[in-house]
């Protein structure tokens, strides 16, 4: 086994060596969590899509918790997640095309509707992340502006020209810091074979051009979004082009199609894509750059998720508007508010009456039934059910008995139902449940005086069989 220590410190009897065999206990959830945010990460520039890296991250986890008990601790915890990961993203990578943006796919498009006839086919195009999910940002702000550059859309679009070995080489030689020997004992092969493999892909990076975007946001670059965010929700569409570089790309994935230059762009947004007037945009952070999430306005009231805009700046302008319109699933992994001027479920059921369930809510059922009088509080009564003989409103209660809070009182959090009878019914809940469908009821008499109502009409003979009519009489 290795070991860090000098040879005439090492220790010759075995009984005082500490163990370091990792068992399946001893690996708790919160030691591999701590590895999610930056395994997070290199997922997401191995596969070029934050669904796919999260998916592969959490096959990271349940590898690594299977084979928890052939770990020896020969290595850090770390570069043992990492050699899981590294191998989930080969499996995923040997199954799949190489992802791509549409402006690698094809010339541009004019600002036409029938520049929409084409779509990119599915997990074909480099999706974003978000921030939060894969950066530090509490730690040190110039590592924190290297990490942003390495998740940018741009390279990671660059890093999907390169075969999958040298592809992990080259991030974590490059991204990661990782020395030759730690990225030749993950991969199982040797330090000249890393070498070279670094060698052929740094060579292949060097022929895709790779736009840069600024260090950091500074104060004029934040005047500038907000202009934008400005005339976007107001759709001045005059103002937002002049914030735009002569040479801007927007491009909308899924769709193959893509504009180039301020005119175009301006064009489509008053032509086809004018549907887009009356949005709202809340600020978010993706891919290393700043974004915007459109909720556009519903026709039926409020705002509807719409698209995720990454902004990519250049100098004082807006040289790239990526439009995502995978709305459903990148809202939900951004973690996004609601969309504006619309209430969300529970808020309107914190606005209902108090008890009163929402529609199509699913309730226990409950065999209490309370008949209270109209317009009088009820008397104490220890039974559940009681016979008035003016007309009544029936309670079911739609919690079990044993929550109401009083015998014989109605809870203020139980919703009051009509009832379409106008004369009181004795009959218990086994009664209610074999009762025949001809709907004969037993009114108030017992005995040999016992009637049935069916339908406004009185009769003295129990239609019901034998072994009813004498549990009715009874």
């Amino acid at each position: 086994m290795r070991s860090g220590l000098p040879a005439d410190d090492r220790l010759d009897d075995v009984d005082t060596i500490p163990a370091v065999t990792l068992k399946t206990q001893s690996i708790a959830a919160e030691d591999l969590d701590s590895y999610r945010r930056e395994l997070t990460a290199y997922c997401y520039r191995m596969l070029g899509s934050g669904f796919d890296a999260e998916d592969a991250v959490q096959e990271t986890f349940l590898r690594a918790w299977r084979a928890s008990d052939r770990f020896e601790g020969r290595s850090s915890l770390r570069s043992w997640l990492y050699k899981i990961a590294t191998n989930v993203c080969l499996d995923a990578l040997r199954s799949q095309k190489r992802r791509a943006r549409p402006m690698e796919l094809g010339p541009s498009r004019p600002p036409e509707v029938s520049s929409l006839a084409t779509m990119l086919e599915e997990h074909s195009w480099v999706s974003p992340i978000a921030d939060k999910r894969v950066l530090a940002m509490g730690g040190d702000p110039a590592e924190l502006v290297a990490e942003r550059e390495t998740i940018r859309l741009a390279f990671v679009a660059a890093l999907q020209h390169l075969p999958a070995r040298q592809r992990a080489v080259l991030i974590l030689s490059e991204v990661l810091r990782w020395q030759s020997s730690e990225i030749a004992d993950l991969l199982e092969t040797s330090v000249p074979a890393v070498n070279s493999a670094l060698q052929r892909a740094r060579a292949t990076l060097s022929s895709v051009e790779i736009a840069s975007g600024p260090a950091a946001i500074d104060t004029a670059q934040r005047e500038l979004l907000a202009s934008f965010a400005d005339a976007f929700e107001r759709y001045d569409i005059e103002r937002l082009v002049t914030l735009l570089r002569d040479d801007a790309i927007q491009s909308m994935p899924p769709y193959a199609m893509w504009l180039r230059g301020a005119s175009d762009i301006g064009k489509w947004m008053l032509g086809p894509g004018s549907g887009c007037r009356g949005s709202r945009l809340i600020a978010t952070e993706a891919s290393g750059c700043p974004a915007y999430a459109q909720y556009r306005q519903d026709p039926n009231g409020g705002h509807v998720p719409w698209a995720l805009h990454v902004i990519e700046i250049s100098g004082d302008r807006i040289s790239g508007l990526h439009s995502f319109l995978e709305a459903d699933r990148i809202f939900a992994s951004f973690d996004l508010p609601p969309p504006p001027g619309r209430v969300d479920r529970q808020a309107r059921a914190a606005r209902r009456a108090p008890g009163r369930p929402l529609p199509g809510t699913k309730l226990p059922r409950c065999d209490a039934l309370e008949v209270t009088q109209v317009g009088e509080p009820s008397p104490p009564n220890t039974s559940s059910t009681r016979v008035s003989s003016a007309p009544t409103k029936m309670t079911r209660s739609h919690r079990p008995v044993s929550d109401i809070s009083a015998p014989g009182q109605r809870s203020l959090l139980e919703p009051r139902v009509r009832s379409r009878r106008r004369h009181p019914v004795i009959c218990t809940s086994r009664q209610r449940r074999a009762r025949p469908p001809n709907r004969w009821t037993l009114t108030g008499r017992r005995g040999s005086n016992a009637r049935f109502r069916h339908r406004g009409r009185l009769s003295s003979k129990d239609p019901s069989p034998a072994w009813l009519s004498s549990a009715r009489r009874a």
